[in-house]
C-alpha cells in the first residue's frame, strides 16, 4: 500500500510538473494575431480585448475573454460579442505537445442584428466578398500567410493545433433584432422600431463529430416580442432535444427522435405546444432537399390565440376549436414543400389527405382532403354577438378580390361524409376546384341534401378588369319541408313536397349591385304534391265567386294549405329582375297559373295567380258554381304582393282588385245576356233588316259616290 501511494504521488507530481512546464513553455496568447488576421481575410473585424490564457478550472483549457466582431463598414458597431469562451483541452495529447480541443464553452454571447430605414441588414456585408481590411489597406505579408495546422510557441517551436471537439456548449447568450424600416406613407404614421429578442439561449452538443456518427443536441431559449394592441408583450419559452448526425462530406444532416417544446405566455394565458419530429436535409453542398415526419400533439387553439394577445375567440359551442393535432410526412426543396400523407384531428373531426406548395414563386398549391363529420356552424361567432344596429350595406362594396384571384394557381379536392353549414346537413359532399391562368373553375360540387341531390359547376374569369361568372346548378328530389324548417324557422311561409330544378346563367362585376345588374339566366322547375301554407287557393276562389254573385259564403272549415299537383314552370333572370315566364299547377279541379316579377334589388315581388275551373265544383268538398260563366275561363282572381324577406301568404295574398273589376263587369254582361238574350237578338235582327232596306233606297236614289258617303255615315251612327 505504501508503494502504491508513493507511485500515485509520483504520477500526480509528474503531471503537475508537466502542466506547469507546459504553461510556462507554451503561450496561447500567441494565437491572437493569427485569429484576428484570419477574420480580416473574411471581411470581419475581430477584436479580442482580453487575453488568451490558460484555464485550470473546472478543466484544463484555454480561455478567451471579451471578443467583439463587426463588419468592415461599421467596425465600431459590433454584430456579435461574447464575455468568455474556453477551449478545454484533452490532457493526454497535451503531454505530447499537441493541442486537442474536446470542449468548446461559450458564455455571454450576444448577437445584434438590425435593419435600417432602407431595409438593409447590418449582416449583409458579411455575405458579400470580403474586403481587404477595416481600414481599406492591403493586408500585410504576415496576414497573407496561409493557415496551417501548426503555430509557433513563444520559444519559436512549432505546436500542433487539432480540432476534435466532443462537446460544444453555449450559455447565457442572446440574439437581438431591431428593424427601423417604415412602411407608413407619411412621417406622422411612422411607428416605433420593431424589436425582437431571443434570450437565455443555452446550447449543449455532446459527442460532436464529423465522422457521420450520432451526437446529441439540446437547446433552451426564451423569445420575447414587443407589446401589441391589447397586449403587454409575448414570451415564448422553448426547448429542443434531438439526436443529430452530420455526414463526413457535409452533404447531409439529420435530426432524429426530436422533441420541440414551446410554452407561449401572454398577459393572462399560457399555452403549451409540443412537436415530435424526424428530419433530414440532403444536398447541403448544392440544392438542398429535406424530408421527415412531424407530429404536433393536441393543443388548444383558443388558448393559444389568447396567449398570443389576440382577441378571445368565441364560438357558438364553447367546446369548438379546443383540440387540434397534426401529423404529416414532409418533403420538399427550396421551391416546394409537400405534406403527404397529412392527418388533422380537429375536435371530433378527422381529416386525411395531402397539402403541397408546388411553386413558392408562383404561389401554386394543391389541397386534397377527406373528412368524416364536421359542423361548421359550431365554429361561427355566437348569434347574440352580431351588432344590433349594423350599418346597412349599399351593395357597392368590393365583393370579389380580383387582384388576389389573378395569380392564384391551385387544385382543391375536398370530400366529406357529413358537413353541416348554415344549418344545412350536407352528406356525401364532393368539391373539385381548379385555379389557373386567372380562371377559377368549379368543376364539380355535389351533395345529398334533404332527401335530394344538389349539383353545381361554374367558372370565374379574372383576366380582365372585372369578374365574369358562368354557372349551372340543379336539384333533384329536394324535400322543401325540412329545408324551410331549418333555414327559416320563424317564417310564416310553409312549403312541403319534393322539388326538381335546373338553372344556368351568367353575370359580371365586382360588387353585389354590379353582379345583380348584369345577371342573366333561366331556371326550370317541377314538383309533385307541393304544399303551400297558410294559403288555401280553393277557399280564395270560392270566396271571390260568392262575392261576385253577391251571396254570403257558407260557414265551412277549410284546411290552411294548398296542395298543388303536377307543378312546373320557368323563370327568367334579366338584370336583377326575375320574371315568371311559365307556371302551371292543379289544385283539385282548379288549374293555377302565375304571372309576375321579383326584384332582387328591392326584394319585392308582385305575382298574380290566374285560376281556371275545369268542372262545376272546385272539389268534392269544395264549392259548386251555378253558372257556366265560371267554367274553363282564366280568371285573374288572386294576387300576392310583399317582400321576400317577410313572406306571409296569409297577409300578402288576396283578391286581385283590378282583375275583380273586370270580372264583375264581364259577369254582369253575361247575366244581361242570359236574361234578355232572345229579345236582344230579335232587336238586332230587325235592325239589320231596316239597315238593308235603307241601303237599297239610298243606292236607288243617290247612287254613286254620294250614296256611299251617306251609307258610311249611317253605319257609324248605327254602330
Amino acid at each position: 500500500m505504501k508503494l502504491l501511494l508513493k507511485s500515485l504521488f509520483v504520477i500526480v507530481g509528474l503531471i503537475l510538473i508537466a502542466l506547469v512546464a507546459l504553461a510556462l513553455l507554451f503561450d496561447p496568447d500567441a494565437f491572437k494575431p493569427r485569429i484576428e488576421s484570419l477574420a480580416r481575410e473574411q471581411g470581419i473585424v475581430l477584436n479580442i480585448d482580453g487575453d488568451i490564457s490558460w484555464q485550470l478550472w473546472p478543466a484544463l483549457g484555454i480561455e478567451i475573454n471579451q471578443v467583439r466582431a463587426a463588419t468592415t463598414e461599421t467596425p465600431g458597431e459590433p454584430i456579435a460579442q461574447l464575455e468568455q469562451a474556453s477551449l478545454r483541452l484533452a490532457i493526454q495529447p497535451l503531454l505530447r505537445g499537441e493541442v486537442v480541443i474536446h470542449h468548446v464553452a461559450v458564455d455571454g454571447a450576444v448577437i445584434e442584428l438590425s435593419v435600417d430605414a432602407q431595409g438593409r441588414g447590418n449582416w449583409e456585408p458579411l455575405l458579400s466578398d470580403a474586403e481587404p481590411s477595416a481600414s481599406g489597406k492591403e493586408p500585410s505579408a504576415a496576414d497573407k500567410e496561409p493557415a496551417s495546422d501548426t503555430q509557433k510557441s513563444a520559444k519559436g517551436e512549432p505546436t500542433n493545433l487539432q480540432l476534435a471537439v466532443e462537446r460544444i456548449s453555449l450559455s447565457d447568450s442572446a440574439i437581438h433584432y431591431v428593424s427601423h424600416q417604415q412602411t407608413a406613407e407619411s412621417p406622422e404614421e411612422a411607428s416605433d422600431p420593431q424589436r425582437l429578442s431571443l434570450q437565455n439561449l443555452q446550447v449543449d452538443i455532446e459527442h460532436f463529430n464529423l465522422q457521420g456518427e450520432i451526437f446529441s443536441l439540446a437547446m433552451q431559449w426564451q423569445f420575447k416580442a414587443p407589446a401589441m394592441a391589447g397586449s403587454e408583450g409575448l414570451t415564448v419559452n422553448g426547448s429542443l432535444t434531438s439526436a443529430a448526425q452530420l455526414a463526413p462530406n457535409m452533404s447531409e444532416f439529420q435530426l432524429g427522435e426530436g422533441r420541440l417544446h414551446l410554452a407561449v405566455a401572454g398577459d393572462e394565458q399560457s399555452a403549451p405546444l409540443e412537436l415530435q419530429f424526424d428530419f433530414a436535409v440532403r444536398g447541403l453542398q448544392g440544392e438542398p432537399q429535406y424530408s421527415g415526419e412531424v407530429a404536433l400533439t393536441p393543443f388548444n387553439p383558443k388558448q393559444l390565440m389568447t396567449a398570443l394577445g389576440q382577441v378571445p375567440l368565441r364560438t357558438r359551442e364553447t367546446q369548438a376549436l379546443t383540440s387540434l393535432a397534426v401529423t404529416a410526412s414532409i418533403s420538399g426543396d427550396s421551391n416546394s414543400v409537400a405534406l403527404n400523407p397529412l392527418t388533422i384531428l380537429l375536435d371530433k373531426t378527422r381529416l386525411e389527405g395531402q397539402f403541397s406548395v408546388t411553386d413558392f414563386t408562383a404561389g401554386a398549391f394543391e389541397l386534397l382532403l377527406k373528412g368524416d363529420k364536421i359542423n361548421v356552424d359550431r365554429y361561427l361567432a355566437p348569434a347574440e354577438e352580431a351588432p344590433t344596429e349594423a350599418p346597412a350595406a349599399s351593395g357597392d362594396e368590393p365583393l370579389i378580390p380580383l387582384d388576389a384571384l389573378k395569380p392564384l394557381q391551385a387544385r382543391v379536392s375536398v370530400d366529406f361524409e357529413e358537413l353541416a353549414i348554415a344549418n344545412m346537413p350536407l352528406t356525401q359532399l364532393r368539391l373539385r376546384l381548379n385555379a389557373k391562368d386567372a380562371v377559377i373553375t368549379l368543376e364539380r360540387f355535389s351533395a345529398d341534401l334533404y332527401g335530394g341531390t344538389v349539383v353545381a359547376s361554374g367558372s370565374l374569369n379574372a383576366r380582365t378588369d372585372t369578374a365574369v361568372i358562368e354557372f349551372e346548378s340543379g336539384v333533384q328530389g329536394l324535400q322543401l319541408e325540412p329545408l324551410m324548417r331549418d333555414q327559416q324557422p320563424e317564417s310564416k311561409l310553409g312549403l312541403a313536397g319534393a322539388l326538381n330544378a335546373a338553372a344556368e346563367g351568367t353575370t359580371h362585376g365586382l360588387t353585389l349591385n354590379e353582379l345583380l345588374q348584369a345577371a342573366n339566366g333561366e331556371a326550370n322547375f317541377a314538383g309533385d304534391d307541393i304544399r303551400i301554407s297558410p294559403l288555401n287557393i280553393e277557399q280564395q276562389f270560392c270566396r271571390i265567386v260568392d262575392l261576385v254573385n253577391q251571396v254570403d259564403s257558407p260557414d265551412k272549415s277549410w284546411p290552411e294549405f294548398t296542395q298543388m299537383k303536377q307543378l312546373s314552370g320557368q323563370i327568367n333572370l334579366v338584370e336583377g329582375q326575375v320574371t315568371i315566364e311559365e307556371f302551371a299547377a292543379s289544385v283539385e279541379h282548379l288549374a293555377v297559373g302565375a304571372q309576375g316579377e321579383l326584384n332582387l334589388f328591392s326584394g319585392g315581388y308582385d305575382i298574380t295567380l290566374p285560376l281556371t275551373l275545369t268542372e262545376s265544383s272546385t272539389s268534392e268538398t269544395g264549392c259548386r258554381v251555378q253558372s257556366d260563366f265560371w267554367l274553363n275561363r282564366s280568371l285573374s282572381l288572386l294576387r300576392c304582393q310583399g317582400s321576400l324577406s317577410t313572406l306571409d301568404p296569409a297577409a300578402d295574398c288576396g283578391a286581385d282588385k283590378e282583375g275583380l273589376k273586370t270580372l264583375t263587369k264581364d259577369f254582369a254582361a253575361y247575366k244581361v245576356q242570359q236574361k234578355y238574350g232572345e229579345e236582344i237578338e230579335a232587336a238586332e235582327q230587325e235592325l239589320d233588316e231596316k239597315k238593308a232596306e235603307l241601303r237599297e233606297k239610298l243606292e236607288e236614289e243617290l247612287g254613286g259616290e254620294e250614296g256611299q258617303k251617306l251609307e258610311d255615315r249611317l253605319k257609324s251612327i248605327f254602330r
